[in-house]
């Protein structure tokens, strides 16, 4: 009954974390590529032993929320902490009670989250049967209202958060319910409402357009479909609360809009399994015989990239014992449904079904970021460098007594893992290590990892690019004297889509009732040109090298990464979100020209150089691997400008492609 990855494909890559490391590092082990660390504060001591000592009839389940908070269901115990926070040695743990059903309750249908104007995070959990209970605030377990999600004998799967219109409840026949918490008069409620695409002749244009291209969906499956995953998208328009919403079921993707003021809308669903054994075909027609209806194919999850979702899907051929894995790019951006995937590829790696048992198999969740694809289960954790080069995974499997992995998240493009014997850790390119950074340059994790509840509540992100500024840091910028602090917290406001205060803070520095100054260097162009600099040549905010050139109103910290590529990536678009943010706050139309190297230059012009020197940049680190001679320009550059390498470990390319200008 047992099943088995491909050994001889796995075995020069594979690693095995059998105990825990006793290294001042916090280092557990370290495979060819990647090292696996302990990450932020140790678990509170009740969940540890929930964990340890649940019984064994007892469903132990956990989820990590990209916004810190974590939480661990055991029984009708409900536990949650905040994972990231490090202002204190030990962390607290606050326990609520789940209502009560027949079935095992699943961290996956609560929900943790911290409304606008609040300090403390609200909850939200569900029964598998239905029955919804909401906590205002997980401080006072006792004060809690519930409500019943009415399915009619469906069970529940995940919850999903898309604050501010409450959360999506799922069904395992993939029916969806939105679940609104609400205050009126003081008193708390829950609403509950099925979502239905539609019937009107606009209504059903996105499933008939399905029809059209892909032919209709069976009838079996149009009754009844088994769903895969939810995954919400927010919309990057600050102007509305907008969520995207895709159901991956077990043969079709939907697409679905949620609109502040407006009913919901079913924008497309297709058949998405077809496209996923055309595609099979098409990479390995030898592989699959070339006939599509011998190829059995299972989507195992999903989860929300720039431009489209990521699904991975596993495949076997019914004459064989072999399991194929692929990942696939769904292009989401068109309002009808794609027609093809922007990338499919598969896995070098593959299993081998023994005796017929195929579920361990189908076992594997997917977690992305920016450069990397983690394959997980129970028992181990296989990535897979991005863009895929049809290249064997390096998998680190936990095989200590008693281990098992509960559940996995990424928090600020930082995969996070949580296990029973080793906590919650991180797996990171070996190269890219903030752990190994601290060592080499003896600092503490404590000094150097910023605690979750002391940044700005919301982060923007637009393909990567982080604020990363605390809100005292960000109070103390408004309030400073500097002309370009003060535009720099306009614009941290403007990313954090509080355009009312950004405007204020504007027109206080540079007032539209002035008379227009058409004068050479004038001060808001000056000023915007210094702050334009300081963001391309911006030190980044995750590698804790760099913590003694960060000060207050000096950095904005738009990059999270530790590898320079993706560094001058994240800058690039830190600073085309500067050119948005100068444009809509009508200071564009203001600009008059500067002296720049002797000539007089349009402001306008002066800005479009610098993010032409940051599209440079990329290429010549693109190119730097091919030719040794740019290495040995970069060192020679750095010696006739007088840098020099910091005893904190920063190598000649970390100081050359940090300053960009």
């Amino acid at each position: 009954m047992a099943s088995s990855l491909d050994s001889s494909s796995l075995s020069p890559e594979r690693f095995s974390v059998s105990g825990r490391s006793t290294q001042a590092s916090q280092i557990v082990c370290k495979s060819l590529r990647y090292v696996v660390e302990n990450y932020g504060t140790t678990l509170p001591v009740l969940v540890t032993e929930a964990s340890t000592f649940a019984d064994r009839n007892t469903a132990v389940s956990v989820n990590i929320s990209s916004n810190g908070w974590s939480w661990l269901v055991c029984g009708r115990r409900l536990l949650i902490w905040q994972y990231g926070h490090t202002s204190q040695r030990h962390n607290h743990c606050h326990e609520l009670t789940l209502p009560p059903s027949d079935l095992a309750h699943k961290a996956h249908l609560v929900a943790v989250y911290v409304a606008e104007g609040r300090e403390n995070p609200s909850c939200i959990a569900v029964s598998p049967e239905g029955t919804v209970r909401y906590w205002p605030s997980i401080t006072h377990a006792g004060t809690s209202v519930e409500e019943s999600a009415d399915l009619h004998g469906q069970e529940c799967d995940s919850l999903t958060d898309i604050a501010p219109h409450g959360c999506i409840l799922a069904t395992t026949t993939s029916t969806l319910v939105l679940v609104n918490p609400q205050v009126s008069a003081g008193r708390h409620s829950v609403t509950c409402r099925t979502l239905k695409a539609p019937q009107g002749w606009l209504g059903g244009l996105g499933r008939r357009m399905s029809s059209l291209i892909f032919g209709a969906l069976p009838t079996s499956q149009v009754t009844e479909t088994k769903l895969v995953k939810v995954a919400a998208v927010e919309s990057k328009d600050y102007n509305s609360q907008e969520w995207q919403v895709y159901v991956l079921s077990d043969h079709s993707l939907q697409k679905w809009l949620l609109t502040t003021g407006e009913s919901e809308r079913l924008l497309y669903e297709f058949d998405v399994k077809r496209l996923v054994r055309e595609a099979l075909l098409e990479e390995r027609w030898e592989t699959f015989g070339g006939n599509s209806t011998e190829v059995e194919v299972w989507m195992l999850d999903m989860q929300p990239t720039d431009g489209g979702v990521v699904i991975l899907v596993a495949a076997n051929v019914h004459t064989s014992n072999d399991v194929w894995y692929a990942l696939a790019k769904v292009p989401t951006d068109d309002l009808i449904p794609p027609t093809r995937f922007a990338w499919f590829n598969t896995l070098k790696n593959k299993g081998f079904c023994h005796d017929g048992d195929i579920s361990e198999l189908l076992a594997y969740q997917l977690l992305l970021t920016k450069d990397t694809a983690y394959l997980f289960n129970n028992h181990l954790v296989a990535a897979l460098s991005l863009p895929y080069r049809f290249e064997d995974w390096d998998t680190i499997e936990f095989l200590a007594v008693g281990d098992k992995i509960l559940g996995g998240a990424v928090c600020r493009n930082i995969p996070l893992f949580l296990s029973k014997v080793h906590g919650l850790v991180s797996v990171l390119p070996s190269d890219c290590s903030p752990f190994d950074i601290l060592n080499s340059s003896n600092m503490s994790i404590a000094d150097s990892t910023m605690a979750l509840s002391d940044l700005t509540s919301s982060q923007f992100t637009e393909g990567g690019f982080h604020v990363t500024v605390t809100e005292a840091d960000l109070e103390e910028m408004t309030l400073n004297n500097d002309s370009s602090t003060r535009l720099k917290a306009a614009f941290i406001n403007y990313v954090n889509k509080n355009i009312a205060k950004s405007e204020q803070i504007v027109e206080e520095v540079f007032p539209m009732d002035d008379e227009p100054v058409i004068d050479l260097d004038a001060a808001l162009d000056t000023v915007v040109l210094s702050v334009g600099q300081d963001l391309v040549n911006d030190v980044p905010a995750g590698d804790p090298r760099w913590a003694e050139q960060r000060t207050p109103g000096s950095s904005i910290g738009s990059s999270a990464s530790l590898q320079i590529l993706h560094q001058l990536e994240d800058k690039q678009k830190a600073f085309h979100m500067y050119l948005n943010f100068l444009k809509d706050i009508k200071l564009w139309d203001r600009f008059s020209a500067v002296s720049n190297r002797g000539l007089v230059t349009p402001t306008s012009y002066v800005l479009g150089e610098y993010a032409e020197k940051i599209r440079a940049a990329i290429m010549l680190y693109s190119l730097q691997q091919e030719h040794a001679m740019i290495e040995t320009a970069i060192k020679r550059v750095l010696a006739e400008q007088k840098e020099k390498q910091s005893h904190l470990g920063l190598s000649h390319q970390d100081l050359f492609y940090r300053q960009v200008t």
